[in-house]
């Protein structure tokens, strides 16, 4: 389905004071298929839809970005979220097999998973076209929740190996601020980064780390939280979790979407590459 659509631009007319145009990006799940027609449908009611304009593009393998995996936490089924880019299941993990499943919820008007101590599994080594030697974005759209007691992080994605490659985010409950730990090349010593921004519980954050070969950036609701110059992580190719950093470092919040991008990405949100919000002239 689309990305929820955002304001692209605002401004003023002859006889309104305030119009705007939505933007809503489309990744197509079977890029090999010949598209022969669009269909657009609004919401069955008075208001008439208009369409400015439709974009596209084409992929190339060199230069491009290019989606590998996406998963939506709308639904769980038999323990699985499905990705509706390249088709790799994630697995649901529970610390017990008690434990209740996580509650669907609402996020924004997306559908969601509440997770109370729940994370995600999956296997890097089946993605196709990773390649964890050049450029990638991971990124992943949740919301946090009050930390039960005993709990040492909010987990939020890992793949690595404990003090020799990869990668893990979370967000430290005493400051609630994001901290990204990783083993960059060649010798892999450990680095930990902090953000600055202090994350609220109930509000909706899209988060996106970028590694290339100037370092990591850290990107919080599109604008630049964090950067790191240096060289990428160390290479991990085994499993990875979405909602985990680390064996108590639990998401207890809202999970929504998460994502993995091989190439570079412009991430920021201001001219040109992103959304811009122009306030309407009061005049």
């Amino acid at each position: 389905k689309p990305e929820k659509a955002k304001i692209c631009w605002t401004g003023n007319n002859r006889v309104q004071n305030s119009v705007g145009l939505f933007l809503s990006e489309w990744t197509n799940p079977f890029p090999a298929k010949t598209i022969k027609s669009i269909d657009i449908i609004g919401a069955l009611s008075g208001a008439q839809l208009g369409v400015v304009g439709i974009a596209g593009g084409v992929k190339k393998a060199d230069t491009a970005s290019s989606s590998l995996a996406r998963w939506d936490f709308s639904e769980l089924k038999d323990g699985k979220v499905a990705d509706s880019v390249g088709g790799i299941i994630l697995y649901l993990s529970k610390t017990s097999k008690d434990a209740a499943d996580p509650v669907q919820v609402n996020l924004e008007g997306d559908a969601a998973l509440k997770l109370d101590g729940q994370w995600f599994a999956g296997d890097l080594s089946k993605i196709a076209n990773f390649n964890p030697d050049k450029p990638f974005t991971t990124k992943v759209s949740f919301s946090l929740a009050p930390l039960p007691d005993g709990s040492k992080d909010y987990g939020l994605f890992e793949a690595f190996s404990y003090m020799k490659c990869g990668f893990r985010i979370g967000v430290d409950p005493r400051t609630m601020n994001l901290w990204l730990e990783y083993y960059p090349r060649p010798d892999g010593k450990q680095t930990i980064l902090r953000g600055k921004t202090a994350l609220e519980t109930g509000k909706a954050y899209e988060l996106s780390i970028v590694f290339d070969a100037s370092g990591a950036k850290l990107y919080l609701n599109g604008k630049i939280e964090l950067v790191q110059g240096g060289t990428m992580p160390l290479p991990h190719k085994g499993l990875f979790y979405v909602g985990q950093c680390s064996g108590s470092g639990k998401l207890n919040g809202i999970l929504r979407s998460a994502e993995l991008w091989q190439g570079k990405q412009c991430l920021d949100k201001s001219p040109p590459c992103g959304i811009i919000k122009k306030e309407p002239d009061t005049r």
